[in-house]
């Protein structure tokens, strides 16, 4: 098929259109991505200082674990049947503040699914 040079006029025409339309949507979308992040600024500020605090934390937590015997903690084995027990569980950073550290058992069954969790220790 050859084309003329009309033909090729109306198509680079065609062309500029459809790209004007393409950036024209673009910036309609942009814009209403923009307003919508607006709206819930506040929302996404406290959203990033509750992150940098539980970054503060997890490292801090992880500092005290490397600081540790390593023998002193056992790292949980999780299996999907069966039921868990934990026995003398222990918060490191807690207990690496607190002299009178009281640990905690925990045992859970098909029979008793049920636990009510209080404390940082939980």
């Amino acid at each position: 098929m050859r084309l003329d040079s009309s033909s090729i006029q109306k198509l680079n025409v065609g062309n500029k259109s459809a790209a004007g339309e393409c950036y024209i949507r673009t910036e309609i979308c942009l814009q209403g991505l923009v307003d919508a992040i607006r709206e819930d600024v506040s929302m996404l500020t406290l959203l990033a200082e509750v992150l940098c605090l539980l970054d503060m934390i997890v490292n801090s937590f992880a500092h005290t674990i490397s600081t540790k015997p390593v023998d002193r903690y056992t790292r949980p084995n999780f299996t999907e049947n069966g039921p868990m027990a934990i026995e003398a569980a222990r918060h490191p950073i807690l207990e690496s503040i607190h002299n009178d550290f009281v640990a905690n058992s925990i045992f859970l069954s098909e029979a008793s699914n049920m636990i009510i969790v209080m404390g940082p220790n939980m």
